[in-house]
């Protein structure tokens, strides 16, 4: 775990967040009786704002739960009725204080527990990292805005975007992560050379996954990270750390996260149990500083209401079985999984699809991004390969305004080594007989 970084980051450099805001951002309003949910309840104090359930009327009383390793997870009958129950938008307390503790000890962000920083860090549990990114664009992004995105990116972040009437602006990236010199070109000459219009408002937030990628599955260097976060410091961007593959990194120490060396309060972090727990409990958790996550808090008050209470109790109750010792192991467990089925992609591909194709070798994910040789577009060998019930995603849909793409993005997490082996034979002798068709 990381304790602490030499961040390389000169003098604070505050922003100022309300100019970030959206119109949604600005006009939202905590709900006055969801901020009850909050008040220190004691042995003299009447809770009776909320319309609760009596929890006496619940049909559950107890849940024990058995873990892959024989272990017995007994949920009590207090612990229950918690989770049963309407809980605090921003989590169930206990849970809500593990994750602060384990962002210390992964992280050590400058400015958790800094009372006299603006922005210092807080933490709310969110119903999925997609459904916490979607919130914060809406309270981040008008009708007529840009956003910047690294291309190529996970595809849902250009739809989000879109939806709102924002323009995603694409920021070139290599296997070392963005490529600063695109982006200070871009952000420097924004008026003549950003693909929107001249008119199109300076980009206020950029998004990005730095572990892992969703497409590439490559991670930052230190010195991209570092490089990128000073950029938007230069240009007062905040920026959203989408990083669902952190614990994924196939070797360790784990890298250094954009929150690690986040001394002004500008990084927006989103973190997943999907990958390390399993997705169906539908939790996360973002880090970000205060003034952003207030109005987080108040858009979920009046919308998700709050991240499952089931889930968040069933969640902790393994935490306290393992402890924070307990749950690095089955991320390690998860890593050098993951390590090992790239590792069978990649002896794969080397030994069917050097003659037609190349591809990053991944350091962290689920996917390989491979490119086609001798192609600039790969949808006829993505529809062969459907035919002969191969399904892989076009690269096109991983890249801002979906142009003609030679890669494609392959999930390896599922599949056999025997599904991996006929996979790569699929795309090999396809690709060949469309090379073959365009002689």
């Amino acid at each position: 775990m990381a304790q602490g970084v030499q961040n390389g980051i000169g003098g604070v450099k505050f922003p100022e967040y309300k100019q970030f805001f959206s119109r949604v951002g600005t006009r939202s309003k905590n709900s006055a009786i969801r901020d009850t949910f909050d008040a220190t309840v004691g042995p003299k104090q009447l809770l009776m704002v909320a319309g609760l359930p009596n929890p006496e009327l619940f049909p559950i009383l107890s849940t024990e739960i058995t873990l892959k390793d024989g272990t017995k997870v007994k949920i009590d009958e207090q612990s229950q009725k918690d989770g049963l129950q309407y809980q605090s938008t921003k989590g169930m307390p206990e849970l809500k204080d593990w994750l602060i503790e384990l962002q210390r000890r992964v992280h050590n962000p400058p400015t958790l527990g800094r009372e006299d920083h603006p922005g210092q860090m807080e933490l709310m549990i969110i119903a999925g990292c997609q459904d916490g990114i979607s919130t914060c664009f809406r309270i981040l992004l008008n009708e007529g805005d840009t956003a910047l995105i690294q291309n190529p990116s996970y595809p849902t972040m250009f739809n989000m975007i879109e939806s709102i009437g924002a323009t995603p602006v694409g920021i070139d990236s290599d296997e070392h992560g963005i490529i600063p010199s695109k982006m200070r070109h871009l952000l420097e000459n924004w008026e003549t050379v950003n693909p929107v219009n001249k008119k199109a408002p300076r980009p206020k937030v950029l998004y990005c996954i730095p572990t892992g990628e969703n497409p590439r599955s490559a991670s930052w260097s230190f010195e991209r990270r570092q490089a990128v976060y000073e950029i938007c410091r230069e240009f007062d961007l905040l920026i959203m750390e989408d990083d669902p593959y952190y614990f994924t990194y196939f070797n360790r120490p784990l890298p250094h996260s954009m929150l690690s060396i986040d001394v002004d309060g500008r990084v927006l972090r989103f973190d997943s149990f999907s990958k390390m727990m399993c997705p169906g409990l539908r939790l996360g958790y973002m880090s970000g500083p205060r003034p952003v996550m207030m109005k987080m808090l108040a858009i979920y008050m009046s919308t998700t209401a709050q991240a499952s209470a089931v889930s968040q109790m069933t969640l902790m109750a393994i935490f306290r079985k393992w402890g924070y010792e307990g749950f690095m192991r089955q991320c390690d467990k998860v890593s050098q999984f993951l390590k090992q089925q790239a590792g069978y992609f990649v002896d794969a591909a080397t030994i069917y699809l050097s003659d037609v194709a190349e591809w990053t070798i991944p350091d962290s994910g689920m996917f390989l991004w491979l490119r086609f040789k001798d192609c600039e577009d790969a949808t006829d060998i993505i529809d062969k390969c459907f035919q002969q019930g191969l399904f892989v995603l076009g690269g096109c849909n991983a890249t801002v305004g979906k142009p003609a793409s030679p890669y494609v993005r392959i999930a390896y997490c599922l599949c056999t080594k025997e599904d991996i082996i006929e996979a790569c034979k699929i795309m090999a002798r396809v690709a060949k007989e469309e090379r073959k068709a365009c002689k």
